[in-house]
């Protein structure tokens, strides 16, 4: 072989080797975007707590076609936000029974208040039933004595007539 092949094929080599190094860039770069892009929208997606559904979709997909053009693995992103999802819905309804929860011990408190408020209005009525149940057995035991006494003046006047 001539030195011009060797020549040649070193030429190729170090073309290839400066390609491989290239790609190798590229790749490296496409790989800090993936990382990117799957950071910024599980952020996003986790962090923000007014976003509405479809604009979540929106980025959802979004991210997806970016990371689609990098060729790209999806599984990992996909349990990522399924997790991250899972976490905020979780998340509200946790905030959503507390707030519940909240309510509820307000409603008890009030209702003990209002317990508290019938239980005396009650002792009251109950005081007022037993003092006119007193006076009302007082009253019937004179009226039940006064109606005796005529009576007892009737026999009595009939028996001195008897005799």
């Amino acid at each position: 072989m001539s030195l011009a092949h060797y020549q040649g094929f070193a030429n190729t080599q170090i073309l290839q080797s400066k390609r491989i190094i290239r790609f190798a860039r590229v790749c490296q770069s496409y790989a800090l975007a993936d990382n990117c892009v799957r950071r910024d929208l599980v952020t996003t997606l986790t962090s923000e707590n007014d976003l509405d559904v479809y604009f979540m979709i929106d980025l959802a997909n979004a991210a997806l076609a970016a990371l689609s053009s990098l060729q790209a693995d999806f599984a990992d992103l996909y349990e990522t936000t399924s997790a991250a999802t899972k976490l905020k819905d979780v998340g509200h309804a946790l905030t959503k029974a507390k707030t519940n929860g909240a309510m509820l011990v307000t409603q008890i408190l009030e209702t003990r208040e209002l317990l508290k408020e019938l239980e005396a209005k009650l002792e009251k009525g109950d005081r007022e039933v037993d003092s006119l149940q007193a006076e009302y057995d007082k009253l019937q035991k004179i009226y039940g004595l006064r109606r005796a006494r005529p009576e007892k003046v009737k026999k009595g006047i009939c028996r001195k007539g008897q005799n």
